[in-house]
């Protein structure tokens, strides 16, 4: 996998964000967190399915929490918005999906896909490792996500 270089240094995510976007070749972009490891390709063809006039596709978790870190995001529009964030000082890759035109995607539109209990379980840690592990291996408790 090639690496990107963040085009704006020490800028969190959304910077990581903005390089990822100027480094796309395609007119959208999957973008996914490296500590969500459980996202399917359903996941991604049902998001798609709702890019028609939209600037990007974010899900919304079932506890309400909305995920700018598994979203499709139109390059183009996308890039220039959050380079125009960067200058004005914002960090959060939330404020790009209030400035550009989002479809959030209710959970109660995924929740239907198989493993959608857990597509937002992360990893941040060990004990969040092993929650995964077991959910993996079919084990009853489920890691609660964000």
């Amino acid at each position: 996998m090639p690496v990107i270089t963040d085009v704006f240094e020490g800028w969190g995510a959304l910077g990581g964000l903005h390089s990822a976007l100027s480094a796309c070749d395609s007119t959208w972009a999957l973008v996914v967190a490296c500590d969500l490891p459980l996202v399917t390709r359903d996941l991604f063809v049902r998001l798609a399915s709702f890019r028609e006039s939209n600037d990007a596709v974010a899900p919304v978790q079932r506890d309400g929490y909305l995920q700018p870190l598994c979203t499709l995001y139109r390059t183009e529009p996308c890039r220039r918005c959050a380079e125009q964030l960067i200058a004005s000082g914002e960090r959060r890759p939330r404020s790009l999906l209030s400035a550009v035109k989002t479809r959030w995607v209710a959970f109660n539109e995924i929740e239907d896909l198989d493993g959608s209990e857990a597509f937002f379980a992360n990893i941040n840690t060990p004990a969040d490792f092993d929650e995964i592990r077991r959910l993996v291996k079919g084990e009853t408790r489920k890691p609660s996500g964000n």
